[in-house]
């Protein structure tokens, strides 16, 4: 069973130990050693819990490395993932959202994140503006995304979705490498597994596109953005 990272002992390791991350570029020497003194590193395992919904935000968080899904359950039981973190993200910042956190955050792999005690966040923000500036802009960043996916989920078929997830995913003009598994792609565009292979073949079959694997193959990018906005058929 997946564990809180809550229930664990505290394995947090002293200031100084945190990684570059590219949020924090061209920040002064004494804002990054207030960065760091605020800062505990924590390792997580994969399948472990950092948060779950409905608990009480204890702080700030960022990834440092590995990667993280943040989802909600419906009222049948259904987890919606609603977005997969990667290294030097933000995940929650308690200081803007005081209360209970309002989705569940699990590692789908073996993780580092830096944790800031909601204390000496706020402190952080009120004694180092471009530090609070940084933090702002980041979470601005991962709001916007939230409301992108909001926003595809209400107006965009499951082909529609799929479609916009491999062209804004590609690695190079005409590849993608899923990046989890093809569940993982499925929760995240609000659909069930079988829905997403099935809109594969459809895609497959229209030589839009070729599958091995966890790599797909874009062989006619215009056609495939046409895509995006179709109507059910």
């Amino acid at each position: 069973m997946a564990t809180n990272v809550y229930s664990l002992p505290d394995t947090s390791e002293k200031s100084g130990k945190l990684p570059r991350i590219p949020i924090f570029a061209g920040l002064s020497m004494a804002e990054w050693d207030a960065l760091e003194r605020a800062a505990r590193l924590r390792n997580i395992e994969k399948g472990e819990f950092l948060f779950c919904e409905g608990e009480e935000a204890e702080g700030f968080f960022l990834l440092v490395k590995g990667r993280l899904k943040m989802f909600r359950e419906t009222p049948r039981g259904k987890a919606v993932v609603l977005q997969f973190i990667n290294d030097g993200e933000i995940i929650v910042a308690a200081s803007f959202e005081v209360g209970e956190h309002p989705v569940t955050c699990e590692a789908l792999q073996e993780s580092q994140v830096a944790y800031f005690p909601v204390q000496e966040f706020d402190s952080l923000l009120t004694e180092w503006p471009r530090v609070a500036a940084r933090i702002i802009t980041a979470q601005s960043a991962l709001l916007r995304r939230f409301l992108d996916r909001t926003e595809q989920l209400m107006a965009q078929t499951v082909t529609g979705r799929l479609c916009h997830y491999l062209l804004e995913n590609r690695t190079e003009p005409d590849f993608v490498r899923l990046p989890v598994s093809k569940a993982e792609v499925a929760g995240l565009l609000g659909m069930v597994g079988e829905t997403l292979s099935r809109s594969l073949r459809q895609l497959r079959d229209k030589k839009l596109i070729e599958v091995e694997g966890r790599n797909i193959r874009i062989l006619d990018p215009e056609a495939l953005t046409a895509e995006i906005w179709q109507p059910d058929r």
